[in-house]
C-alpha cells in the first residue's frame, strides 16, 4: 500500500487545507525548522493508527492539536457574540488506486468516486452550528 497524497486541515501549524503529493518510491521532506515536516508525518500516523504521541488520540485531545490561528478566530467570534462552527481537524490519506479495495469510497473532499484511503476527523458533532453530522 503506497500513499499517493495527504490533505491536512487545521492540524497544528497548518491552517485550512494543505495537500502534499507523494511520488512512487522514496520521498524526502525538506524545509526549514518549524515548517511542518514532522507535522506531516504525525498527521499520517494519526490518520492511519488513531495514535498521537504514543497514546490513543481520545486520551491526547487538547487545543494544541488545532491550528492556533483557527482557534483564535473561533474564540474571538464566540466572545463577540457571533459564534461560528467550532474548529475541526481533518486528515485524509489517499492510497494508490487498486491497492486496497477495502478502503475504496467516495466520501472524500476531492468529490471523486472509487478513491482509496482513510479520513480522520476531530469535529464537534454536538454543535448546533455543525452541519456535517456524518463521520
Amino acid at each position: 500500500m503506497a500513499i499517493e497524497k495527504i490533505k491536512i486541515k487545521n492540524f497544528k501549524r497548518f491552517k485550512n487545507v494543505i495537500e502534499v503529493k507523494f511520488s512512487k518510491g522514496m520521498n524526502i521532506l525538506v524545509g526549514d525548522n518549524e515548517e511542518g515536516k514532522s507535522t506531516i508525518l504525525e498527521a499520517v500516523h494519526l490518520a492511519l493508527t488513531g495514535v498521537y504521541a504514543g497514546r490513543n488520540i481520545k486520551n491526547q485531545l487538547s487545543p494544541y492539536l488545532f491550528n492556533k490561528e483557527i482557534v483564535g478566530e473561533y474564540l474571538c467570534a464566540v466572545t463577540s457574540g457571533s459564534p461560528i462552527p467550532p474548529p475541526e481537524i481533518v486528515i485524509e490519506v489517499f492510497f494508490e488506486n487498486d491497492t486496497v479495495p477495502e478502503y475504496e469510497g467516495n466520501g472524500n473532499t476531492d468529490n471523486q468516486n472509487k478513491l482509496e484511503g482513510v479520513c480522520f476527523k476531530i469535529v464537534n458533532c454536538n454543535s448546533k452550528l455543525n452541519k456535517n453530522h456524518n463521520l
